[in-house]
């Protein structure tokens, strides 16, 4: 009989589980413009912020927090809208060989980066360049797929 209840009991929280929307989850916030997105984004970051557009279009995030850790953001954009949203966890920058990368999927895409952050290292050349995050650090965005630069252009927002 108590297992019965019990089984009851769970059923119907599993049911109202599907039925009602998940407050856990995070809405995305769409906003008209980029400016506004990259705004948006910006009031979350406590120290530096480099906006990267690639050489296929895609808005990144570089960011750093107050404690040097690293982080990478993106903008999508969703017909004429513009969704930010975080795409990496942090990244401790002082383990390691003085920098660290990771790979980005961007959401709903196919397209895929390796980014890395580097202590005190500015290189130019055809497949890699870093450019400064700050006055320390500098950034380089490959793609995933040719291991080429992909940086048509950034800007510093903080």
């Amino acid at each position: 009989m108590i297992k019965k209840f019990l089984s009851l009991i769970l059923a119907a929280v599993i049911l109202q589980g599907c039925s009602s929307p998940d407050q856990s989850s995070t809405s995305q916030e769409t906003f008209s413009t980029l400016e506004d997105a990259v705004n948006e984004f910006k009031a979350s970051v406590a120290k530096n912020l480099v906006l990267v557009k690639t050489t296929d279009d895609s808005h990144l995030l570089l960011a750093e927090d107050t404690n040097g850790l690293f982080y990478v953001g993106g903008i999508q954009q969703k017909g004429d809208q513009f969704i930010p949203g975080k795409l990496t966890a942090r990244i401790d920058l002082s383990s390691g060989a003085g920098g660290a990368g990771v790979e980005i999927d961007i959401p709903d895409s196919k397209k895929k980066y390796y980014v890395s952050v580097k202590k005190n290292s500015i290189i130019n050349s055809d497949k890699q360049s870093y450019m400064p995050l700050s006055k320390n650090k500098s950034f380089q965005v490959l793609s995933k797929k040719e291991g080429e630069a992909v940086v048509k252009s950034y800007e510093k927002i903080k």
